[in-house]
């Protein structure tokens, strides 16, 4: 039919058309034809091409770029429900979590009475063991940030002998139970550097725990670190005499939830993600992660950082200060007039746990299971600080921090507002906040955090009652 149509219009007007049909040939096959065609009178000159192999190849590319697009789509859905799933499983994770470890510390602290010797030793253990469990789970959402491109690091001068001496700190008990002899050496001793701090302590609590691990009992480990003014770049190595690797391992050593199986290491725990992890932030930082190891000699992991822009004068100021001061408010029965804290959470341990630490330090203590309940009790019982947990039935903690800050009541809608959350992908302290919320906590709760923030608040709101 487009044919006839072609023709039709080529014998109505003297001109040349370009056409392209499909043609069945006498062996029944298909071919593409691309004509080219004028009129002289009542001839018809044509010429034609047959292009069957040009319109295969671009059905063939149309083809792919539908699968590509599908394919896109798929892993784009991939990712959301990957985050979906990552953000559900923190939350559900961490809010038992912070009713173990936080009742754990109060019981470690003889908030309850005092424990005997065998009592604090199985205390430590569960401290220990539910303070691993957080650390594969902070992990695993560090990973899924680093692959989504949403890891961001805070960089800032910070001093490396206090990173590294945090570092070693954090791995101490764990060398001292494997009566490990662990050696440390800087060079120069006030050294320091552009980086993001916490990332910098993870980087190298990853190397050295990995150290530790699998070092045999009674053997021996270090970190090293030098600066290289020559080359702008600060080493820092991390060495063990243990098993070593294989150069057949070596290869394979960094990749993401990958244990090297040997009979030496089928007995140490462990996801494989440390070593992973501690790649990945380095070259965040913009620098390089290299081994040596020796089977039976020991391993040696180097990361190479840019030491950045430093100031020295701004550098001499942080040394003095010191990392700064931190206390826990102290333990004494609540008073008639001390300040009133409202914990909704809709969790029942954690309100217990909220609860006995709060009056334990001074505070008096209503609750809110819910963002309804929390509503009414900010208008009846005027609290001085709000804990308000995210996920919570019926109004959640969100909508109820907006409720709040939408009040007409001046008194109500300006009540500061700390919101405590299990949820800590990217964007979640940004939507507390959004939401009015005037500061962020994650869970499990850190107490001295916590306490911190709340005196914050309340001497914020003496201030300003004073120069009213």
């Amino acid at each position: 039919e487009k044919t006839r149509q072609w023709l039709a219009s080529l014998q109505s007007a003297d001109t040349e058309e370009y056409f392209v049909n499909r043609i069945r040939r006498h062996d029944g096959t298909l071919r593409w034809l691309e004509w080219r065609a004028a009129t002289a009178g009542s001839a018809i000159y044509a010429a034609a091409r047959d292009i069957s192999e040009r319109k295969q190849a671009e059905e063939t590319l149309r083809q792919s770029r539908d699968q590509l697009h599908t394919a896109n789509a798929a892993l784009e859905q991939a990712a959301r429900l990957k985050d979906e799933f990552l953000a559900n499983m923190s939350h559900e994770l961490r809010t038992p979590l912070t009713g173990v470890l936080g009742l754990a510390e109060a019981l470690h602290k003889g908030l309850y009475g005092p424990l005997t010797e065998r009592q604090i030793r199985t205390l430590q253990l569960i401290e220990e063991s539910g303070r691993h469990v957080l650390e594969l789970i902070n992990d695993l959402l560090d990973m899924a940030k680093i692959d989504a491109g949403r890891l961001t690091l805070l960089k800032q001068l910070v001093v490396i002998d206090d990173v590294c001496q945090a570092s070693l700190r954090m791995v101490h008990q764990m060398a001292k139970a494997k009566r490990h002899t662990v050696r440390y050496w800087l060079e120069p001793a006030d050294a320091i550097m552009q980086a993001d701090g916490r990332r910098l302590t993870q980087i190298l609590v990853n190397l050295l725990s990995n150290a530790v691990k699998f070092t045999p009992e009674e053997g021996e480990l270090g970190l090293t670190v030098e600066l290289v003014e020559s080359e702008g770049v600060a080493r820092f190595t991390v060495w063990d005499k243990g098993i070593g690797i294989s150069s057949d391992d070596l290869n394979r050593l960094f990749r993401t939830f990958l244990q090297i199986d040997s009979a030496q290491t089928s007995e140490q725990m462990g996801t494989g993600l440390g070593l992973s992890m501690a790649l990945r932030l380095t070259e965040l930082h913009g620098g390089s992660l290299t081994v040596e190891s020796t089977p039976g000699a020991g391993s040696r992991f180097r990361v190479t950082l840019p030491l950045g822009e430093r100031d020295l004068g701004r550098a001499a100021r942080v040394m003095e200060e010191g990392p700064g001061n931190y206390s826990t408010s102290p333990d004494v029965p609540p008073s008639a007039d001390g300040p009133l804290i409202l914990v909704a959470d809709d969790n029942l341990v954690n309100v217990d746990l909220l609860r006995g630490r709060l009056m334990g330090a001074g505070y008096r203590v209503a609750t809110a299971l819910n963002g309804a309940e929390a509503l009414h009790h900010a208008h009846t019982l005027a609290p001085a600080v709000i804990l308000m947990d995210i996920q919570m039935p019926d109004i959640d903690g969100l909508e109820a921090t907006r409720r709040i800050r939408a009040d007409e009541d001046r008194k109500v809608a300006q009540t500061p507002i700390l919101a405590l959350s299990a949820l800590t992908m990217p964007g979640d302290r940004e939507r507390c906040l959004a939401a009015g919320a005037n500061d962020y906590l994650s869970k499990p709760i850190d107490f001295d955090k916590l306490f911190s923030i709340i005196d914050r608040f309340i001497d914020q709101a003496v201030q300003e009652i004073a120069e009213r």
